[in-house]
């Protein structure tokens, strides 16, 4: 939607211009990828390499290991002579990379922010996150300013998404009665990541946001109820 692409169809046509998603292998990305080459696009991701081929299967045409010391410059390399549908960006520093990107390009100069672009990883537990969310907010206006000083400098657009926006245009309609009910019976469309399930009922919700902090990758943490 942030982005004006076109819309997934069983029958799209290729459109000619590249996506970049910064994160290919998360919930989002594995999705992303799908739909925008659903939707006619040529998908550039990133990930680990243990997830190339995962992404790959998805339907991204190239992949890059994002934590490459020149994986942007290898990503501006791969979309030389090709039309930019605009970026996706996911994790905690993928903003200030797919800015890199974008202003290297031809084509849509628009970031859309999937995740919050600031790593709460090397918090501390505590009981208080009202004080904990407190002093990260120097950390968060800096960033939040130099976001919109380099956007603006080169005249790239940024935007968080919202989730709730499918509730009030015609994306979500398209989206999950058009095209996936049909994309998923055929087989062109899977549900990915695939689910880990790490036990059921309430009592499992910790385990889970335990295995999530110490990182998971290509997989859905997953409680039944």
């Amino acid at each position: 939607d942030q982005l004006g692409l076109q819309h997934p169809a069983l029958d799209a046509k290729p459109t000619g211009q590249t996506l970049l998603v910064w994160g290919g292998s998360t919930s989002v990305g594995s999705n992303a990828i799908q739909l925008a080459v659903a939707a006619g696009y040529e998908v550039i991701t990133t990930a680990s390499p243990k997830n190339f081929e995962y992404v790959k299967q998805l339907g991204a045409s190239q992949v890059f290991d994002y934590n490459s010391p020149t994986v942007v410059k290898d990503i501006i390399k791969a979309f030389q002579g090709n039309t930019s549908a605009g970026a996706i960006a996911i994790g905690s520093t993928s903003v200030e990379a797919c800015l890199d990107i974008m202003n290297a390009c031809e084509g849509n100069k628009f970031v859309s922010i999937a995740t919050f672009p600031v790593s709460f990883d090397t918090l501390a537990p505590s009981s208080n996150v009202r004080l904990q969310m407190l002093k990260q907010a120097p950390r968060l206006l800096s960033f939040g300013l130099s976001m919109v000083f380099k956007s603006r400098l080169r005249r790239i657009r940024t935007s968080f998404i919202i989730g709730t926006t499918l509730m009030n245009n015609e994306v979500s309609k398209v989206i999950y009665e058009d095209f996936l009910p049909q994309a998923l019976a055929i087989g062109s469309y899977v549900a990915a990541p695939e689910p880990h399930v790490v036990g059921k009922g309430l009592d499992c919700v910790q385990v889970g946001l335990d295995l999530q902090v110490k990182g998971v990758s290509a997989k859905k943490i997953v409680v039944s109820l």
